[in-house]
C-alpha cells in the first residue's frame, strides 16, 4: 500500500478546499434571486408637491402619456433642464400610475395627511426594497418599541439582500450610501421619520381607512403602525 508523500497530501487538501469552494459558491449563486430591485428612487424624494400637480393634471386627461408631454411642454415642475424634467415626470408618473382611482381622488381631495401617506403607498409599490426596509427593520422596530432608526439599521439590512441578490451586491459603497440618504429623507417627507431619525407612529384617518380598506394587510406593512390600525372596517 502507498502512502501519499507530503507534496502530494498537501495537493489532495489543496484539491478538495478549491471544490468545496466551488460548491459553495455554485450554491450561493443558485440560491440568489434574479429578481431586480428598481432602485431609481434615488431621483430625487417623496416629490410631494410634483407629483400634486402632475396627479391635477391627469384628473383632467386621464392619460398618463399625455400627462407626461403636457408636464413637460408647460414645465410644470420648473426645473432647470428639460433632463431633470424628464427624470422626475417619469419617476413620479410610475409611482402614480399604481394607485388606484380611490386613492388617486384621495391623493387629489384628502389633508396633507392622507394625500402623504398616499404618496408613501405609491412609493412602497412602485420601490420593492423600500416595501421590505419597512416591513423587516421600520416596523418591527416601531413594534419593539425600538423608536430610533439608525444608518446601520439600513446597512445591516442592506447587507442581508446583497447575500441574496447580485444586483444590490454589486453597488459600491458610495451608492448605497446615497439611497439610504434619499430614503431617509423620503421616510422624513413623509412624516414617517422626525429629523432626527425617530420613528413617527402613524394614524389613518377615516377616509384613508375606507379607501384602504380592501388592501389591509399591504398598507398595514407598509407604515409603523399597529394592528389596530384598521379596527372597525370591514
Amino acid at each position: 500500500m502507498s502512502v501519499p508523500g507530503k507534496t502530494g497530501a498537501s495537493e489532495l487538501v489543496n484539491k478538495i478546499q478549491s471544490d468545496q469552494r466551488l460548491a459553495t459558491g455554485s450554491a450561493r449563486l443558485h440560491r440568489m434571486t434574479k429578481h431586480k430591485y428598481i432602485m431609481s428612487f434615488t431621483t430625487g424624494g417623496l416629490f410631494y408637491n410634483e407629483s400634486i400637480k402632475i396627479v391635477s393634471v391627469f384628473l383632467q386627461i386621464h392619460d398618463w402619456d399625455a400627462v407626461r408631454e403636457k408636464v413637460l411642454i408647460d414645465n410644470l415642475l420648473q426645473t432647470r433642464t428639460i433632463a431633470a424634467a424628464k427624470r422626475i415626470c417619469r419617476e413620479i408618473v410610475f409611482r402614480l400610475r399604481l394607485l388606484s382611482d380611490e386613492e388617486i381622488r384621495l391623493l387629489v381631495e384628502g389633508s396633507r395627511q392622507d394625500q402623504v401617506q398616499v404618496l408613501w403607498v405609491a412609493v412602497c409599490r412602485r420601490y420593492k426594497l423600500i416595501k421590505e426596509f419597512m416591513v423587516e427593520v421600520v416596523r418591527e422596530k416601531y413594534l419593539g418599541m425600538d423608536y430610533q432608526l439608525k444608518h446601520e439599521d439600513y446597512d445591516k439590512f442592506y447587507n442581508r439582500k446583497a447575500e441574496w441578490n447580485a444586483g444590490l451586491e454589486h453597488q459600491t459603497a458610495a451608492t448605497q450610501k446615497k439611497q439610504r440618504q434619499v430614503l431617509f429623507r423620503m421616510m422624513q417627507e413623509a412624516d414617517l421619520l422626525t429629523k432626527d431619525n425617530t420613528i413617527t407612529g402613524q394614524i389613518f384617518a377615516p377616509r384613508f381607512v375606507k379607501v384602504m380598506s380592501n388592501s389591509k394587510q399591504e398598507i398595514v406593512d407598509m407604515f409603523p403602525v399597529n394592528g389596530s390600525a384598521f379596527q372597525g372596517v370591514a
